[in-house]
């Protein structure tokens, strides 16, 4: 090596520009750098599935794949200093190293990680992980997000999987008070859900032993567990991933306060094992974002389970079999006199669509919602809209921002004098709906004008003809009705931009 190398202002230099990963191999490229790449390794405090390897190999002595070598004390020096300083551990895939080590599981492992306060594991379903995650779960420990990724699973290796997943929950259940840990964040998903009898026992155990818990995202909550998370103060985000629901469960049964964000994913019920729970004896008096995946015919229930909460904000995905009269029935059971004063914003998806279009006396009762200001309608069937039912919307939801609405693949029933009842709404800036771009004849412009709508995205699929397009009747009724707008995109706008020389962005055709 270059007699260069030695000087420490180049050596800082050179180090200076490494980063975690690199400057554990550096550590191990000459005994020159060993030393000062050390020293800034002890500075670092999160550890990945990439670095991880680099400080095992540049801090302990080689060959620790062998169960014969255990290093001593003065080996470890090195590994133990930067492990106690390391506050993350997050590991997308693991490493080999992670179970090749076997003094992790032979010697003391809670004097490794001492200051670990978030881990973040992502396990493959025939990872061997248990014991040798013992070693990252110091009484520090604020943050355990552990998550299963399923590659193919037969049912050899699923069982393999649960019985880990057994022995790591009969180990957090049975740990020493003094060692345990009091967390704040808990992720557990993709495991066996439900857990079956012994595991749903064990688990609950150790949830009990958490009373500073404020995120849990789980499969599924056994049923004798929600009387522990009614009287967790600090609890504000709920994810029950995949779960189920029963709908003959009674309602009310238990009070959850503190919860402000319920995420909510149901299993259809041809999937849905015998020792299921239901959440539907829960009530939710305080959620503000409620996030839900579920079959149609779920809506309504999960909908009374917060309809007193004050909500502002629901994102609503379906799927399976077509039954429109459940939309309608969502939104009436989630109307209170509590929730009609703030709801903020309306998504809502379908992954399954219906023979014919959705029209709007399925989603009618929104207008009971007039605080609404985000409103975002993705039914894969479309909506089939027409001037009068604009009217009504504009109407009743006055506080719109910006207005999403998939059209149905046939001819729009919505002009450009539907458009203008939209100058009702003094906020709302965008809109994006199927719009067949013509004024009936005859229609004036309308005395409410100043909209500051400055964008429109208007759908026609093609159903416009050249021969109906009036463009000398539609720019100066866009003018007039949207003088703020930027934007156009419908059939024809071309024409609409040749003769609005103001307007500032061009514009190109959707269709």
């Amino acid at each position: 090596m270059h007699h260069a190398l030695e000087i420490s202002e180049l050596q800082e230099r050179i180090v200076s520009f490494a980063g975690s990963s690199a400057l554990f191999h550096l550590a191990q490229t000459s005994k020159i750098f060993t030393g000062i790449a050390l020293q800034r390794l002890y500075k670092i405090s999160s550890i990945n599935e990439k670095t991880f390897p680099a400080l095992v190999h540049a801090t302990l002595p080689l060959g620790l794949g062998k169960e014969s070598e255990i290093p001593s004390a003065e080996d470890c020096v090195a590994f133990l200093r930067i492990a106690r300083k390391t506050e993350k551990v997050q590991f997308h895939v693991l490493p080999p190293e992670f179970w090749n080590i076997p003094w992790f599981i032979t010697r003391d492992t809670s004097l490794l990680f001492t200051n670990l306060r978030t881990l973040v594991l992502t396990i493959s379903h025939d990872d061997d992980w248990f014991p040798a995650i013992k070693a990252f779960l110091p009484a520090s420990l604020k943050t355990l997000e552990m998550r299963i990724r399923h590659l193919g699973n037969p049912r050899s290796v699923k069982r393999f999987c649960v019985e880990q997943q057994g022995e790591f929950l009969q180990f957090l259940a049975e740990r020493p008070k003094q060692e345990s840990f009091s967390l704040t964040e808990f992720t557990w998903d993709g495991f066996e859900n439900p857990l079956d009898e012994e595991n749903a026992h064990f688990f609950t155990i150790f949830m009990r032993t958490q009373h500073e818990l404020e995120t849990i995202s789980v499969g599924q909550v056994p049923l004798d567990l929600w009387p522990h998370l009614a009287t967790l103060r600090n609890l504000r985000t709920l994810a029950l991933n995949d779960c189920f629901l029963l709908p003959e469960a009674g309602s009310g049964d238990i009070s959850i306060k503190n919860v402000e964000k319920l995420h909510v994913g149901l299993l259809p019920d041809n999937s849905r094992p015998e020792n299921t729970h239901s959440i539907y004896r829960v009530r939710f008096t305080h959620v503000h974002n409620l996030k839900v995946r579920a079959p149609w015919d779920y809506l309504p229930s999960i909908a009374q389970a917060v309809h007193e909460s004050g909500i502002m904000r629901v994102t609503m995905g379906t799927f399976g079999r077509d039954e429109l009269s459940m939309i309608y029935d969502f939104f009436s059971s989630l109307h209170s006199d509590t929730s009609s004063n703030s709801l903020r914003e309306m998504s809502m998806y379908t992954e399954d669509g219906t023979a014919d279009p959705i029209l709007f006396s399925t989603i009618q009762p929104i207008l009971r919602f007039p605080l609404i200001g985000h409103l975002n309608l993705d039914f894969r069937s479309g909506m089939d809209l027409c001037d009068q039912d604009i009217s009504l919307l504009a109407d009743s939801l006055t506080n719109l921002e910006d207005i999403f609405i998939v059209p149905a693949k046939i001819r729009p029933r919505t002009t450009f004098y539907g458009l203008s009842h939209f100058a009702k709404c003094p906020l709302l800036q965008k809109i994006v709906l199927g719009l067949l771009p013509i004024l009936p004849h005859g229609v004036k412009i309308p005395a409410m004008i100043g909209s500051s709508v400055h964008t429109i995205h208007g759908f026609d699929r093609g159903f416009c003809s050249e021969d109906e397009f009036n463009v000398e009747d539609v720019v100066p009724f866009i003018e007039a009705v949207f003088p703020h707008l930027e934007y156009i995109a419908c059939a024809y706008d071309y024409k609409v931009h040749a003769k609005c020389k103001s307007w500032k962005k061009p514009s190109f055709p959707l269709v």
